[in-house]
């Protein structure tokens, strides 16, 4: 489950007019609210997330590098998502009963990325790219290796660790002059997963978020598949 995607929120300038460099430190609670993931069902949890940003200054203003670690853990279920991701023992094994208590799970994950951001009027528009590495384990991944040994197979995303690239894009609008009422965002990300030869998937969630010019934050993401991952923290600049 390490590689179950997590907001992971990029925030604009505190000012779109500042040309200088700047440092943002933030720190994220996340709520894990998923109906469905990929052979999973009814997933919840939380965890958080640490983040630092980078926007440099003058000439280079519109450059920004950033990094973020987070940690999250919650329970689950077996199920089958679609059907050719199911072979037909495991199917059968759902169909009587399987197992119908609920496992748990952890997951590590850490992201580079680097990009770029514009501020035109009271308007901002970004786009980054990098590299995301995560790790995961517990009950769940435990019992999925004990229904392997058995020969029950059945498709997953990762090993328990693994690196996947990650491409994001936001819009969004300071609310009053330089953002004096803060800001609203909507990104997008893009992450492919092509861990082992069990699964190869696009991932495509969209978060919206407010920005307070106090430093808080929250909002919520939308998953491609079917969940939401709701966050809130505190952001501070330097």
């Amino acid at each position: 489950m390490g590689s179950l995607p997590t907001p992971i929120v990029h925030q604009a300038r505190s000012a779109p007019d500042s040309k200088q460099a700047e440092f943002q430190l933030s720190v994220d609670g996340v709520g894990l609210l998923h109906e469905s993931w990929f052979n999973t069902d009814q997933i919840y949890g939380g965890g958080g997330i640490v983040g630092g940003s980078f926007h440099f200054g003058g000439i280079a203003s519109p450059l920004f590098i950033s990094t973020h670690v987070g940690g999250f853990g919650g329970k689950l279920n077996f199920a089958c998502d679609k059907k050719e991701n199911c072979a037909d023992d495991y199917s059968y094994w759902l169909s009587n009963g399987g197992d119908e208590k609920s496992h748990s799970f952890w997951a590590l994950q850490e992201q580079l990325t680097v990009g770029a951001e514009f501020h035109p009027f009271n308007v901002f528009l970004g786009f980054g790219g990098g590299m995301r590495a995560f790790q995961g384990g517990g009950d769940f991944d435990d019992r999925r290796s004990e229904l392997e040994d058995n020969q029950m197979h059945v498709k997953n995303y990762d090993d328990g660790y693994g690196f996947s690239p990650v491409v994001s894009l936001w819009l969004g609008s300071y609310i009053g002059q330089n953002g004096k009422y803060g800001g609203l965002s909507f990104q997008f990300d893009w992450t492919k997963e092509d861990i082992n030869d069990e699964a190869n998937t696009t991932y495509i969630p969209i978060t919206f978020s407010y920005f307070h010019p106090t430093g808080f934050r929250g909002g919520v993401t939308l998953a491609s598949l079917k969940g939401a991952e709701v966050f809130i923290g505190k952001t501070f600049s330097f």
